[in-house]
């Protein structure tokens, strides 16, 4: 019996049980309001637009049809999710290390899959992006783990269709692949740097070019998701400066009530769309071609006004106030939240609540519930200590001389969680903490390995 049939048969029995647990656990699965969105259009075709990916909006609602909504995304999230997880718990079972470290190991990583189970369970585009990483870890720990024994064709074929995956959520998240896609190309497999550059621009443009078309093919309404950070940017560089460009832009934002500088939050741009202030983004959507001309020259004429404002909300965004985490995983001891209310869904148009299913909390979630809870709302929910430690893993990759898997791991973790980082603080006009759960992950990915490496550390067999 080989090493890698060994593997299988450790890995398969805890995925499945793993993938099982998060499915029973938390069906039918959490809704956000972009989840409800996105499951009625799912089921009224015509009513498709762009302000949620099209992918991603057919990716969750893919099993629907068998599984109800949103137990169809439950499902799917589950798989993907469990991958990583799973492969990681079966290695420390079947390593051969002291005894009671690995138990030891295995409770913490207990804990872990418990943070992970519950986070299957809030069905929307963000974990599911989390999903589809925990996928591509999957597959870059099994290289690592059985470098000549996973096909090429096949690793290719599944990086390719993560990727796609990734960027097709949300195109700027081809912003934080650059890194690993550089990495692979350039250092495992020692291309020329003009090869480098013209498969990553094949992939790109690729990947660019599914994301205009996809919508298309769909049928789905162009509804320019685009305008809330450029509205954040706007509405923070005149707060800021006190320069009156919206009135500029669009003469009728002077005669709105309550005044701009009343609405504006360095945390987040929702008030303008959805608030109070809902009037602003109103106006702002029907001359969409107006501010969207003026974005970027207007950042350039209030360069400090717009670092100020940017400052600021990177100041929000790595502060650990709550408000972010009761997204990611509902407050203990009712778990109750946003559309799994049932006064605030009852509060939403009747076609829309048509055929979803309400979660509601039961014994079995609470163990993992609360696990998640303290994960989140703890020291280790942190999103400035997330960073810190993708900075280490940066810092680790260029200490080591040596081109070896201790350098470019934890390089290329820390890389895509910083660069997940600066492509929020850049382009996001929300501080919702669930944005930032790629950089989670990567600190986790750089943790594990480092555990690994330390303690059940030996040469991956032939």
């Amino acid at each position: 019996m080989t090493y890698f049939m060994r593997r299988e048969q450790a890995f398969f029995p805890i995925y499945i049980g793993l993938v099982l647990i998060a499915v029973i656990v938390n069906f039918p699965g959490r809704l956000n309001p972009d989840t409800v969105s996105m499951m009625w259009q799912a089921a009224n075709p015509t009513q498709l637009n762009t302000w949620h990916a099209p992918f991603a909006t057919f990716v969750l609602s893919f099993l629907n049809p068998a599984f109800g909504a949103p137990g169809g995304g439950l499902i799917i999230q589950s798989i993907l999710m469990m991958l990583w997880p799973a492969i990681i718990a079966s290695e420390v079972v079947r390593s051969r290390g002291n005894l009671s470290i690995r138990l030891i190991y295995l409770l913490g990583w207990g804990a872990v899959c418990a943070v992970f189970i519950a986070l299957s369970g809030q069905v929307n585009k963000d974990i599911l992006l989390l999903a589809f990483i925990s996928s591509g870890f999957f597959l870059v720990t099994k290289e690592y783990l059985t470098p000549r024994e996973l096909p090429t064709i096949w690793l290719l074929a599944s990086g390719a269709i993560i990727v796609t995956s990734i960027a097709l959520i949300r195109l700027p998240n081809l912003f934080i692949l650059f890194v690993p896609m550089l990495v692979y190309f350039n250092i495992l497999k020692r291309r020329r740097a003009i090869h480098v550059v013209g498969r990553i621009l094949v992939i790109f443009i690729g990947t660019a070019l599914a994301y205009v078309t996809i919508p298309a093919i769909l049928g789905a309404k162009t509804s320019h998701p685009e305008i809330a950070p450029i509205m954040f940017d706007l509405v923070g560089i005149e707060t800021v400066s006190g320069d009156r460009i919206l009135e500029r832009l669009i003469p009728d934002v002077a005669k709105l009530e309550p005044k701009l500088e009343q609405c504006y939050s360095a945390k987040q741009i929702d008030p303008f769309f959805w608030g109070p202030c809902a009037a602003y983004g109103s106006l702002a959507s029907q001359n969409i071609g107006t501010v969207k001309r003026a974005w970027v020259p207007v950042i350039l004429s209030h360069p400090v006004a717009y670092i100020r404002h940017r400052l600021a909300f990177a100041a929000s965004l790595l502060s650990k106030d709550g408000s972010g985490n009761k997204i990611i995983v509902p407050t203990p001891p009712g778990f109750d939240l946003a559309t799994n209310a049932a006064p605030y869904f009852s509060s939403m148009p009747a076609e829309m609540r048509t055929g979803i299913q309400i979660w509601r909390p039961y014994l079995g979630y609470v163990p993992f519930g609360r696990i998640a809870h303290i994960a989140f709302t703890s020291t280790l929910g942190s999103p400035l200590l997330w960073v810190l430690v993708a900075v280490g893993g940066v810092i680790w990759g260029l200490k080591t001389r040596a081109m070896s898997t201790e350098r470019w791991i934890p390089f290329t973790l820390g890389s895509v969680g910083l660069c997940n980082l600066l492509m929020i603080v850049v382009l996001s006009g929300s501080d919702d903490t669930r944005y930032l759960l790629p950089t989670w992950m990567t600190a986790l990915g750089i943790c594990v390995f480092a555990v690994h490496r330390l303690l059940f550390y030996r040469e991956p067999s032939a």
